[in-house]
């Protein structure tokens, strides 16, 4: 039988935090309360049919928190611990403690640890050039919301080549401006 751990390491995870893994699914996955079944209550179920055009089987719940529980596995799979973060950059822990805090890296709350995505280091590895300007201008937003922003193609991004992604923009050396400003559309007050 195949593993989640296998198949990461067959996409070339293989250092992946094991912990880090159990506890992205924990927090997806709530305990149950209602007996075993995804059901909702009768009015519940007959309304969400009524008005979001959402199945409410058992099926589809279970499809769904298995979809969400693969994207957070995923997600923490794409990121590193302090120690690793330090090992990486060959520094030591507290200085990367120093960057986090002046902004010139992006972690979020794991439990007790923090988590640095990927996607925020260069090949060399160094972290991102500009990376602080575009931080400040997103504020404090979701991990998801900072990790889709950085990671997402943007037209408005072209190297002359085409156009790329936040990190990849940043990752050329090139000016952090035109990402400052892309920020505008995702850093809306709630």
């Amino acid at each position: 039988m195949t593993t989640v751990l296998d198949v990461l390491r067959d996409r070339g995870y293989g250092d992946v935090d094991e912990a880090a893994l159990v506890r992205a699914v924990q927090d997806v996955l709530p305990a149950r309360t209602d007996g075993g079944t995804g059901a909702l209550p009768g009015d519940a179920e007959t309304f969400m049919a009524a008005h979001s055009g959402i199945s409410m089987s058992d099926e589809a719940i279970a499809g769904a928190g298995q979809r969400l529980a693969a994207r957070r596995i995923a997600e923490a799979a794409q990121t590193l611990d302090t120690a690793a973060v330090a090992a990486l950059l060959g520094v030591h822990r507290t200085r990367v403690q120093h960057l986090r805090d002046d902004g010139d890296l992006f972690a979020y709350r794991d439990g007790r640890l923090n988590r640095y995505p990927l996607w925020q280091f260069t090949d060399h590895p160094r972290p991102l050039p500009g990376l602080r300007q575009v931080l400040a201008a997103l504020g404090p937003a979701h991990r998801s919301v900072v990790t889709g922003f950085m990671t997402t193609v943007h037209p408005e991004l072209d190297t002359g080549a085409g156009p790329v992604s936040a990190c990849e923009w940043l990752a050329g050396g090139l000016d952090p401006a035109p990402v400052v400003e892309l920020t505008s559309g995702v850093a809306q007050p709630w």
